[in-house]
């Protein structure tokens, strides 16, 4: 992360070493209110005097993000800490965005249940749906003929319980009852 501290009109050398200090102390605590990915994240952080007022402005560029807060003040001090303030607010206000958005992506993922196959990429466990209605076991040995697969799981339609046909290594049908 890279900061650059500014300072303009500030006559004495003194008084703006003092205000850089100060401004480099209040660099951490906007620091834990980054959730970047991009390493070349950009911290500006600017102080000049103006007449009788001090003006504080951040700006944070962090490559599709970027973001700016500018507080007038009597004194430069508490002008760093109202724009430090401002600035949190809104990071903290950004980051709620980006994860109330991916809640919302995984939410109307999770519900869109019409897929008849999905995988999980941490396990490459894939997901095959069965059609909910009931069927008899030659509706099943004749599904199971069709498709490519080993076994097949149904809801018998005479008992209502679920059934597991499958193969067995010789190629005969065996039906698994609860």
């Amino acid at each position: 992360m890279k900061v650059h501290i500014t300072t303009r009109h500030l006559n004495d050398r003194n008084r703006s070493r003092k205000v850089r200090e100060y401004a480099q102390k209040k660099i951490p605590r906007i620091e834990r209110y980054m959730h970047t990915k991009h390493d070349p994240t950009e911290i500006k952080l600017i102080l000049e005097a103006e007449k009788r007022n001090n003006i504080a402005e951040i700006i944070i560029n962090d490559g599709d993000f970027q973001t700016t807060a500018s507080v007038v003040d009597k004194d430069h001090f508490a002008a760093i800490d109202k724009v430090v303030d401002r600035i949190i607010k809104q990071l903290k206000r950004n980051w709620e965005k980006r994860s109330s958005s991916k809640r919302k992506h995984l939410k109307t993922n999770s519900l869109k249940t019409d897929s008849i196959k999905s995988k999980n990429k941490s396990e490459n466990i894939s997901d095959e749906k069965l059609p909910l209605k009931p069927m008899s076991v030659e509706e099943a040995n004749l599904q199971l003929k069709i498709s490519t697969l080993k076994f097949i799981a149904f809801r018998n339609s005479d008992n209502g319980e679920m059934n597991v046909l499958y193969r067995n290594k010789n190629y005969e049908l065996k039906l698994i009852v609860p």
